[in-house]
């Protein structure tokens, strides 16, 4: 392969075991251009029947998940029995997981977790982590099962270290924390864990229990991306695109989006579409890619994808009204404001659907409860003009008063109400409008 493997070459001619492992993790774990998993895998293989524990588990470990070779569940079964039956804690903890998971073997929980427990006995921090949450999912309460996760932790599990920081984070199982939180996020970053370095920058984003700081964010984002967290990506390419915290940039932006997309994250798909919609460049195969992207998002149960596709079939109108009514719903659904506000205009109109005064009414009327001020507005104009309900210039003008605050439509239409009443209507308008106020304004 490379100069570079000389040393190890030699070793391994000489027969040494020693020799074909540091050979073989330079084949699997080296630069990627000079990695070759089918040779390390016989190298793996050579050491294992030199006696080599190590080589047993390494080479059980390709041969489980098809690296170098087809996937071979009974060679994988084999390899780990012998590197158990040599008292290796790796091994151990392999034939555990074979056995939890089923993989070449008739799945029993009782012996998966004899032999995680030989495994932890022996100090594998692996076997201690998945004896941990084994424990929490029989029934241990989550304050008990911080102890475990702490062993695992101490012993160098990253897996462990992450679950700790989550915990102290949230206050589950112990006091919140944040201070303490950080602490094992960054331990488990440093120890490779992607999902805590993503924690970390979370952190920083939000200031908790750290000072704002965007740089550092950024940071522990990019760590989490290189290793391939989509969530990671993903935030990173909302920063980039929005310029939240960096310098915008668009182009970076939707490249991200891209990578993200491709492993089918709804968000990434939603922004890809919208930048596509938008006509940006970069974005787009055809014309048919933002339908496209937004189509998957929405169909994944994005809610922002559902409602901007809904609002794009709209505007096309004819055919398509019935599809834009249809998510609209399912936004909706979820309580997503700005589509009970149009799926309520839709039943008012007859636009897409049945017309049906009531629906709409009772769906604008939760909306507008739920705090959106476009809908305390349309609800006020649907008690003026009595859409869905007796028609109501007392409710009209205090839902207007509600909703007028920086609109001044909502101000106007106040007026309005008020133009159609006696003094004493007036009186319990305003009446009604500091109720609302209170009620809404407070929460």
């Amino acid at each position: 392969m490379g100069g570079s493997y000389t040393g190890a070459g030699a070793q391994a001619a000489s027969g040494s075991a020693a020799g074909l492992l540091a050979l073989a993790d330079r084949y699997s774990l080296g630069k990627p251009e000079e990695r070759d998993f089918a040779k390390a895998l016989e190298l793996y293989e050579q050491a294992a029947a030199r006696g080599s524990a190590e080589g047993m588990v390494n080479a059980a470990v390709m041969y489980e998940n098809g690296r170098g070779t087809a996937k071979n569940a009974a060679r994988a079964l084999a390899l780990y029995r012998k590197a158990a039956a040599a008292k290796s804690p790796a091994g151990m903890f392999g034939l555990g997981n074979m056995y939890f998971n089923g993989t070449g073997v008739a799945r029993n929980r009782q012996l998966a977790e004899m032999w995680w427990r030989k495994a932890d006995a022996a100090g594998s921090a692996p076997a201690a982590f998945n004896l941990a949450r084994l424990a929490e999912q029989n029934g241990l309460s989550a304050s008990e099962a911080m102890k475990l996760y702490a062993k695992a932790a101490y012993r160098g599990s990253a897996e462990a270290a992450n679950v700790l920081g989550a915990r102290y984070k949230n206050g589950n199982g112990v006091k919140q924390d944040f201070g303490s939180a950080y602490y094992w996020f960054y331990k488990a970053a440093e120890a490779g864990s992607a999902k805590a370095a993503y924690n970390l920058a979370l952190l920083y984003i939000k200031g908790d229990g750290v000072s704002l700081d965007f740089g550092q964010a950024v940071k522990w984002l990019k760590t989490a991306a290189d290793k391939g967290y989509v969530p990671a990506i993903v935030d990173l390419a909302v920063m980039y695109y929005s310029g939240s915290g960096v310098i915008t940039d668009r182009k970076k932006g939707i490249g991200l989006f891209r990578e993200a997309a491709s492993d089918g994250n709804p968000v990434a798909l939603f922004y890809l579409g919208l930048a596509c919609h938008r006509g940006e460049s970069g974005a787009c195969e055809d014309r048919r890619s933002a339908e496209k992207y937004l189509s998957r998002s929405a169909s994944l149960g994005y809610v922002p994808a559902q409602y901007v596709l809904a609002g794009i079939y709209e505007k096309e109108g004819g055919a398509r009204l019935p599809q834009a009514f249809e998510l609209y719903r399912k936004a909706a659904g979820k309580g997503y404001a700005k589509a009970l506000n149009n799926l309520s205009l839709m039943y008012a109109s007859g636009r897409g659907t049945e017309k049906d005064g009531r629906q709409a009414f009772a769906i604008m009327k939760r909306c507008a409860e739920e705090g959106s001020a476009v809908c305390q507005h349309n609800l006020a104009e649907y008690y003026l003009q009595g859409t869905g309900t007796a028609r109501d210039a007392v409710a009209a003008y205090g839902w207007a008063a509600l909703a007028s605050t920086g609109r001044p439509e909502s101000a106007r239409l106040m007026e309005q109400a008020g133009a159609s009443l006696n003094a004493d209507g007036v009186r319990r308008g305003r009446i009604l409008s500091v109720q609302l106020i209170r009620k809404y304004h407070s929460r």
